[in-house]
């Protein structure tokens, strides 16, 4: 039986799961009642994150649409706004690629539905704040999309996907916009029936779009293409493998991952190795990044068999400079019978950690992660975790602010909760999951009286701890 956590405070709470003293750790879902998932996560300006993706919105019995769903996430995990894409046009729409540029706006491209223009590549605009600014498309034939999109250094945007040249086929391609994301010019790469381009790379002045292409027998094929800053084609490589993440080396060369390994090209497109390994370490690879101590982050998903079947599971991989694996870590859900998507990728954080989003059991999900890859207190590799307890706050008196740390041993249900100095109950403040970990909350006082109020510890029936806390206005 599942341990449940009742715990007791104050009015305004975030929650932090600490990994130490100086790293920020947490995982924590933003579901919705239908289902919904993450396809692009990164690091804001502000020490917090910003998600883009989608979700289902039911019409009526069995009939849903998708719409596209911006989430910002504060450092603890919490979420400061989320915002839905809804226009009387737009069947429907999704997010695949989310940034903030250079002047705290998020920028977001992905696909859409436009009634009377079918499937269209979508940007988005909005402000720090969540205030929608405007919309653009382009394109305007079935599976059109795109699926990354950079600043540039003219604050004009690059995005690398996918648009269609008729009913039957699609071409990968690359679409230059300016600093209104107005087109400047658009390069497509027309290879088989189908050919989508799924990361890309700047490189000063040039782009460098990776993806794949798909001929008649339905095989795939790696695809990479380098074109200048007036989008004119500078080279184009295949090979026999899918592609669909890379970055820029420590060199300069052009690190491309496939589903089991990895190919490297130099700046002129010659292949200076290939390096392969088993579906059993990694697969479906969706993001690769160089992290600052001079080594690479992976993420992508792996096959976790269980007692339910073989499903996928989350999987990150630290590699060093050679490309060998340093760590491996496997995140999901293990009471279930569904595969979990990490696509959202990961990417290092100015902490020397880790975000990382995607899909946990049909519903979008981001762990922030230690240096480690994990969550939680790491000594010598290993999580510890001495049982369930509760600390003082501190400050303590206090006045408007305060933190509350406690622990918790197992994956749990945790209640949050006030209660004043005659016991009576002031509010409930949380009702939901969380991991193993060390945990923290700040809460705001401001709208109490002065005076003594109690928080405490409960699993199931049995009270851990109470402690004491002091207010003064």
């Amino acid at each position: 039986m599942k341990a449940r956590i009742t715990i007791f405070i104050t009015l305004v709470a975030s929650f932090i799961l600490l990994a130490r003293a100086d790293m920020i750790t947490w995982e924590n879902d933003y579901a919705l009642e239908f289902g919904d998932g993450i396809n692009s996560i990164e690091p804001t300006s502000d020490g917090g994150y910003i998600a883009g993706g989608w979700y289902y919105q039911q019409l009526s019995i069995d009939v849903y649409q998708i719409h596209a769903r911006l989430i910002k996430i504060d450092s603890y995990g919490n979420m400061e706004w989320e915002r839905a894409f809804m226009l009387a046009d737009i069947a429907m729409s999704g997010i695949k690629s989310i940034i903030e540029n250079s002047d705290g706006d998020f920028i977001a491209t992905g696909f859409s539905e436009v009634a009377g223009r079918s499937d269209a590549v979508m940007v988005l605009k909005y402000d720090k704040d969540g205030n929608f600014i405007w919309s653009k498309f382009y394109g305007n034939l079935n599976n059109t999309q795109g699926n990354v999109i950079k600043e540039t250094e003219d604050k004009g945007y690059i995005i690398a996907g996918r648009e269609a040249i008729n009913d039957s086929i699609n071409a990968a391609s690359i679409i230059r916009l300016d600093s209104n994301c107005d087109s400047l010019w658009t390069v497509t790469n027309n290879i088989g029936i189908n050919s989508e381009y799924r990361s890309l790379m700047i490189d000063q002045n040039d782009f460098v779009a990776v993806g794949y292409s798909q001929d008649e027998t339905y095989d795939y094929d790696g695809l990479v293409m380098k074109v200048d800053s007036l989008g004119s084609k500078v080279w184009e490589k295949y090979n026999e493998i899918s592609l669909g993440a890379s970055c820029i080396d420590y060199e300069g060369n052009y690190i491309c991952a496939w589903g089991f390994g990895f190919y490297k090209y130099n700046q002129f497109g010659d292949t200076l190795y290939s390096k392969e390994f088993g579906s059993d370490l990694i697969t479906g690879i969706k993001s690769l990044m160089k992290v600052n101590d001079g080594n690479y982050i992976c993420a992508g998903q792996v096959d976790t068999p269980d007692e339910y079947g073989t499903n996928y599971d989350w999987c990150i991989i630290k590699f060093d400079q050679n490309l060998d694996t340093l760590w491996k870590q496997v995140y999901g859900h293990k009471t279930r019978t569904s595969d979990d998507y990490l696509w959202g990728g990961c990417k290092p954080t100015t902490d020397g950690g880790y975000i990382a989003g995607g899909n946990i059991y049909h519903y979008s999900y981001a762990m922030k992660l230690d240096e480690n890859g994990t969550v939680g207190i790491m000594d010598n590799g290993q999580l510890i975790i001495d049982n369930y307890s509760l600390e003082q706050n501190y400050p303590n008196p206090f006045n408007n602010q305060t933190t509350i740390t406690y622990k918790l041993q197992n994956m749990c249900e945790v209640d949050v909760s006030i209660y004043n100095s005659n016991g009576q109950f002031v509010q409930n403040l949380v009702n939901k999951r969380q991991a193993k970990g060390n945990y923290g909350i700040t809460f705001n006082g401001s709208k109490l009286n002065s005076g003594v109020y109690y928080y405490r510890l409960k699993i199931d029936v049995e009270v851990k701890d109470t402690k004491k806390m002091i207010y003064l206005r």
